[in-house]
């Protein structure tokens, strides 16, 4: 969970050749590239026009992207936990990076545009959802100050599982 009533975060400072801006539809193609080099099967640009732009949450504001050379290659989603709106709550949603373009910080600088958004729009908290095994993702989020919910002793168990792996990854 991350706390709107924070300072405004500050977005970190991208490598030359790189744009922050919202959607537009020509970025459809390199976003179904991107999720499909991401999560994998299933994640093309049909998925993203069935789960995203047929909602009636979808708004350009709500998606930040990061371009090169015009084509965009990380992204993340301002969106509603389970569909269902909330004022005080949103979700950072499927953030991804094309491989091509990781370690340079850019699915940090997607989710703090995201996190400025709500911001923006009164929310008191953002939450996300993620895997066990995307250590590299939860590390961003930690960096941007996500808390964990632990809220049951499996979900205790398992951020004891991460936080050791955290912390092995910090020593290498």
């Amino acid at each position: 969970r991350w706390d709107c009533g924070r300072a405004p975060r500050e977005l970190p400072p991208l490598p030359g050749g790189y744009v922050l801006r919202r959607y537009k539809p020509a970025d459809l193609p390199d976003l179904g590239e991107l999720y499909l080099a991401t999560f994998g099967p299933g994640h093309d640009a049909a998925w993203y026009e069935r789960s995203f732009l047929a909602s009636g949450f979808f708004s350009p504001d709500r998606v930040a992207v990061v371009a090169h050379g015009g084509r965009a290659v990380s992204t993340a989603l301002a969106w509603e936990f389970g569909g269902v709106p909330d004022p005080k709550r949103g979700q950072l949603h499927f953030v991804a990076t094309h491989p091509d373009h990781h370690d340079r910080g850019l699915g940090k600088v997607v989710s703090a545009a995201v996190l400025r958004w709500f911001q923006g729009d009164g929310r008191r908290e953002v939450g996300l959802t993620t895997d066990d095994h995307r250590v590299r993702a939860i590390r961003a989020y930690r960096t941007l100050e996500f808390e964990p919910v632990e809220d049951g002793e499996d979900v205790r168990r398992r951020w004891a599982n991460v936080l050791a792996a955290l912390a092995a990854g910090a020593q290498r």
